[in-house]
């Protein structure tokens, strides 16, 4: 097994978030990690101690705001002093603020990734904790004047156990403060440049003597674990790979090899589910779809039902007192002219009145039929009646279709009859 300890600052998407480290994110939409296992994950900051998976309190603070507090409690003095001296100087367009410090790749936290194995082999999640406190311990009674250790997570919910951690060097500003600058800190801490007779550079810095000396006390700690790694390290040729991409690696080496039969496997499963989505209508669906017809079909209804019913019943109303007045307006009747004329005029009014009426009547009588509960429980009656004959329409038009699915969906269908 090959022990792995990988540090970066930033990446194409600019610095480093953590919030990938406490899985502060929708993790749903990352295949690469098992829901079911992020409750055995561990994590620690300085601020708040260590903590699993399983505490999700509103309370806790994320990583990021936990850095957040750390820059501005320790190197907030440092930033204010530099902007007074810039307000001096007549360059206040330097000024800064602490959250600035987080954003600027020099001066944010740097993240490692601890690693032993790969994802056919390697130590379980709980030796790699051990491994890594006793590791970072070390770090802290060594280097920690100048090393301060923020945030790390251990994740045993991808395919191999790692650790995610992050810290940051920092040293006196020459102003009695002290802000991050990480070249500094290891000059204070006594590192030299491992060829001093060159310039410093990207190839010839402290950094690259911290980093091997960092790599030989990790392999001396997973020796009193009886753990025997790879000891020769690789250098070149693989970036710092951003947040899973690193942690994934392995993975998809793993399943490049069989790529072409599960991309094979993949596409014919996606053709299946796509025929299977274009001719089927999940049962809820269809239950949603009934009841939202029903209720158009019942509204309609009320509307024409009503409106015929009441005309209908008073146009008879209205043809009969219609009759009589043509009655009362014969000659051959034996009732006097005046009271004939009478007669007609008041039952005329009637008529009118019958007309007035007819209009709130009608209005009363769809709100009493459109009323919430009357209206559900017809919706109800109506669903549980046409339910049937859809479902077997729907069934019909599937075996008129290229037949694929049916046996399934047949089966489906039985249950919902």
């Amino acid at each position: 097994m090959r022990a792995t300890r990988h540090n970066g600052r930033s990446g194409k998407n600019g610095v480093y978030n953590p919030k990938h480290n406490d899985r502060q994110f929708d993790v749903s939409h990352s295949e690469h990690i098992d829901l079911c296992r992020i409750r055995h994950n561990v994590y620690w900051d300085f601020a708040q101690g260590m903590r699993d998976g399983t505490e999700t309190s509103a309370e806790l603070m994320s990583f990021a705001e936990v850095e957040k507090q750390f820059y501005l409690e320790r190197y907030a003095p440092s930033v204010a002093a530099q902007n007074e001296r810039n307000i001096k100087a007549r360059h206040p367009e330097r000024n800064r603020l602490t959250d600035s410090l987080l954003e600027d790749k020099r001066t944010c936290p740097e993240e490692s990734v601890l690693q032993i194995g790969n994802m056919d082999e390697h130590v379980d999640g709980e030796t790699l904790m051990k491994i890594a406190c006793d590791f970072f311990a070390e770090m802290e009674r060594r280097y920690g004047e100048h090393l301060h250790f923020l945030d790390w997570a251990l994740h045993v919910d991808e395919g191999t156990p790692h650790i995610h951690e992050r810290h940051v060097f920092d040293c006196d500003d020459g102003y009695g403060f002290v802000k991050p600058q990480q070249e500094k800190a290891l000059e204070a801490l006594g590192f030299t440049l491992p060829y001093p007779e060159k310039k410093p550079g990207k190839n010839n810095n402290r950094k690259m003597v911290f980093d091997k000396e960092s790599r030989e006390l990790f392999l001396d700690i997973c020796e009193k674990y009886r753990i025997n790694p790879d000891c020769e390290p690789i250098y070149g040729g693989r970036e710092y790979r951003e947040k899973q991409d690193f942690i994934i690696q392995n993975q998809k080496e793993k399943i490049s090899a069989n790529s072409e039969t599960i991309a094979e496997q993949q596409t014919k499963i996606e053709g299946q589910e796509q025929k299977i989505n274009r001719l089927e209508m999940k049962l809820e669906d269809i239950d949603t779809l009934i009841e939202e017809v029903s209720d158009i079909a019942y509204r309609k209804a009320v509307d024409l039902v009503a409106d015929n019913v009441m005309l209908e019943a008073h146009n008879q109303d209205i043809v009969m007192i219609n009759q009589v007045c043509d009655g009362l307006a014969q000659p051959s009747t034996i009732i006097s002219k005046s009271y004939r004329q009478f007669a007609i005029s008041k039952l005329q009014f009637v008529v009118e009145k019958i007309k007035e009426f007819l209009r709130p009547a009608l209005h009363q009588i769809k709100v009493r039929l459109l009323g919430e509960e009357v209206r559900k429980e017809a919706i109800k009656e109506i669903s549980e009646m046409a339910k049937p004959s859809i479902m077997e329409k729907l069934y019909n038009n599937q075996i008129n279709s290229q037949g694929y699915g049916l046996d399934t969906r047949k089966k489906s269908y039985d249950r919902e009859r």
